[in-house]
């Protein structure tokens, strides 16, 4: 299926709402000429591109799902009003370049949801948006198999550097999205082939928040659900410039969502979390290869107001598998509250507590 033209189901008076479209078949592509619409005053449609939302339902999935660079696809509220729910998947591959909206209406309503997703592997150089002006921004999910988040912006897309082989997430991608107030999903809970289903975070891909664009205070979501382990090896955090209205970043962590009991948060030396007055919570279960449930080596959580609360359950194969381990880290909330509930592994290993500190603070 090749769209090249415009679909337009867009809703025309004060009152309307935009329809729905559906572009489905095995290979979808949205030419640089395409124009998708389904934006209406009091809020925007439905839009499938490439299969339903996650690849389920009755909706044909496409193996493979390309959108140009010079595509829009929109599914906003004009008015006041809620923005639509728009979905782009394929089974295979999918490679999204184009402008991407659900955006909450100028006078009222959140912002929508938008998933961009390929199951096996998926290629993006573009942000969608789901702000609102005058509203709570809605969710970007973005869920392949597996995830790497890399430093910087991608590179410019042209048809012959199409890359089907890749499920690399750039950090400023993120960032933009977080910085107009769109919370950020990632989820790898559908395991493909050989992959593992985990999120690592490189150590130079800084995810940052910014409060320079919004026009009144604003609180967005970084949610990470990873069907194995997830590792940190940067910075989260929140940028605040005073002149402009303050921003807070909730971060939630939650690994082993597939409930095998293997799957371990890791917060390697210099990760850093710092929220703004957000919270954030962890959910972990240790691994063979990563005995802790949740482990901080030489991290920092700084949320400044905000409340942690960090689960964690040892493996139980092992015989040294903490719950919870923070190893020369430390954990500030400020006027937050911090709760920490720790499991020991399940062998019988003196070593299997729920909670070790050493050499950190709280």
């Amino acid at each position: 299926v090749n769209v090249a033209g415009r679909l337009d189901t867009s809703g025309a008076g004060p009152d309307a709402r935009g329809g729905s479209v559906d572009v489905l078949g095995d290979k979808v592509l949205i030419a640089d000429s395409a124009h998708i619409n389904t934006s209406g005053p009091a809020g925007g449609g439905t839009m499938h591109i490439g299969g339903d939302l996650h690849g389920e339902g009755e909706r044909q999935a496409a193996s493979q799902t390309v959108v140009m660079p010079g595509a829009q696809i929109t599914a906003d509220a004009t008015e006041a009003g809620d923005g639509g729910q728009l979905v782009v998947w394929a089974d295979e591959s999918a490679s999204i370049h184009g402008e991407i909206s659900a955006r909450g209406g100028a006078e009222s309503g959140d912002g929508g949801f938008i998933e961009t997703s390929g199951k096996n592997h998926l290629n993006l150089t573009s942000t969608p948006d789901a702000s609102s002006p005058n509203g709570d921004g809605g969710e970007w999910l973005i869920d392949p198999a597996d995830i790497t988040i890399v430093q910087g912006s991608p590179p410019v897309i042209s048809v012959a550097a199409i890359d089907f082989g890749t499920s690399i997430v750039y950090a400023d991608l993120v960032n933009s999205a977080l910085t107009n107030g769109t919370s950020v999903i990632m989820d790898t809970s559908t395991l493909v082939d050989d992959q593992q289903g985990n999120i690592t975070q490189n150590s130079d891909a800084t995810i940052t928040m910014l409060n320079t664009v919004a026009e009144e205070a604003f609180t967005a979501t970084l949610t990470m659900n990873a069907n194995n382990s997830i590792f940190l090896n940067g910075v989260i955090e929140v940028s605040i410039d005073d002149s402009f209205p303050d921003a807070q970043l909730n971060v939630e962590l939650n690994a082993d969502i597939d409930g095998s009991g293997d799957g371990a948060i890791v917060m390697n030396p210099g990760s850093q979390i710092s929220t703004n007055g957000g919270n954030v919570s962890m959910h972990g279960v240790g691994t063979v290869q990563n005995d802790d449930g949740i482990l901080l080596n030489s991290a920092t959580i700084n949320t400044d107001g905000g409340d942690i609360s960090l689960t964690g359950t040892g493996s139980g194969g092992n015989s040294n598998s903490y719950g919870i381990l923070i190893f020369s880290s430390a954990l500030r909330s400020g006027t937050g509250s911090i709760a920490l509930s720790g499991f020991g592994g399940g062998d019988t290993g003196i070593f299997n507590r729920g909670i070790n500190i050493q050499d950190g603070s709280i």
